[in-house]
């Protein structure tokens, strides 16, 4: 009888706890590319028609066409805190299975996503212009803004969800800094000092610079991953952005075409309180290309759809909390980006991906190297005469 050896028993012998560790957790994938990316779309619409179409309609076209254009955008916007309704149950119910990430991590996303969601139905039952009292509107800010930052740093350690995580950093700080800047100038207005309320622009710069930030690693990170045409669309909405931004500029303007008439009126608000200093343009340009890279996103998924549409939902809030329903479209990307930072599938579609997106370019840059030189290729050594 064959002895075993104490390196047959080590390996044979393991405790319970690192097998139920070892356990390979369940796979959600198949619940992740129809539901967050249907998701994601239908918050781009709202976002389009309810910031953009609706409100710059008044007062340059017909009644009726208003009256639509509004009760499109309502719908929209209704239909879309179903989906974030039922995307965050989906993904509260799969992180309840999960042993990863860590149980305070996975509890104070969720909390604050539902805390948030509550402020918004609240909002929403009394119908009221200003969404919600100040108070509720500060502590909106500040719960979206520690949600978007906690699901940040919980999802910055897997390769594949490393880039976007640091986008939703960038865009939960900025969140922080515009609440702060708001803060400075509503106590410079309070007590009537002027160096408060230049305290207060200087802060609000640095909110803009830190969304612009954000958006630039969201488009370095589409485009890496989507190849030729995906540079190509980020391209043509950086164009369509500057026109937008060019015709708020001129919409005001006495004589000034219908569409920049319409723009205007839409976005010439955008720049928020207290302004920022020299970049005025710039929030502009930020919110139209936070809509148009977002439908990128939408449209050019790659193999990891879910971490595409988490990206879409922050593009959506892009840094800015203070109304509920772009805070709540971050907090449940947030959410859905920490289920697809544990998902097997997620994470070896989107590394295989990379694999191959880097051995196609170092294949062509071998092949650039090989290729004969065409100056030198018509050049013949004529033979020595003898």
């Amino acid at each position: 009888m064959a002895e075993t050896t104490p390196v047959e028993v080590a390996t044979t012998k393991q405790k319970p706890s690192d097998a139920q560790a070892s356990r390979p957790e369940p796979p959600s994938e198949s619940a992740l590319p129809w539901l967050s990316q249907l998701t994601a779309a239908l918050a781009i619409v709202a976002a389009a028609i309810g910031r953009i179409i609706a409100p710059g309609l008044r007062g340059s076209a017909a009644q009726h066409t208003v009256d639509a254009a509004e009760s499109i955008g309502n719908f929209t916007a209704y239909a879309l805190v179903v989906f974030l309704l039922f995307l965050l149950a989906r993904a509260g119910w799969d992180l309840a299975f999960r042993n990863r990430p860590s149980v305070p991590v996975r509890v104070a996303v969720i909390s604050g996503t539902i805390s948030v969601a509550l402020l918004l139905l609240i909002a929403m039952f009394k119908n009221q212009s200003v969404p919600v009292p100040t108070p509720a509107l500060i502590s909106l800010t500040l719960i979206a803004s520690g949600v978007t930052l906690i699901g940040g740093f919980g999802t910055i350690r897997p390769p594949h969800t490393r880039a976007v995580a640091f986008v939703l950093c960038a865009f939960g700080l900025a969140s922080l800094v515009r609440l702060i800047a708001w803060q400075l100038a509503a106590v410079a207005g309070h007590h009537a000092s002027p160096m408060l309320y230049t305290w207060g622009r200087g802060v609000s710069t640095i909110g803009v610079l830190l969304e612009g930030i954000g958006q630039v690693l969201a488009v370095i990170w589409l485009t890496t991953r989507t190849r030729v045409s995906g540079q190509i669309l980020a391209g043509v909405a950086v164009v369509v952005a500057m026109v937008v931004t060019w015709g708020v500029s001129e919409g005001g303007h006495p004589g000034a075409a219908a569409w920049q008439a319409v723009l205007h009126t839409s976005l010439s608000d955008v720049r928020g309180t207290p302004p920022p200093f020299g970049l005025s343009a710039v929030p502009t340009f930020l919110v139209t290309t936070s809509i148009l890279f977002a439908a990128i996103a939408v449209i050019r998924p790659g193999p990891a759809p879910a971490i595409t549409s988490a990206l879409a939902l922050f593009l959506i809030g892009r840094g800015a909390f203070d109304v509920p329903l772009r805070a709540l479209s971050a907090c449940v990307g947030a959410t859905w980006l920490l289920v697809a930072s544990v998902d097997e599938r997620t994470m070896w579609r989107a590394l295989a991906a990379r694999r191959d997106s880097l051995t196609g370019l170092k294949k062509i840059e071998v092949e650039n190297d090989l290729a004969p030189d065409s100056s030198s290729h018509g050049a013949k050594i004529a033979p020595s005469p003898k």
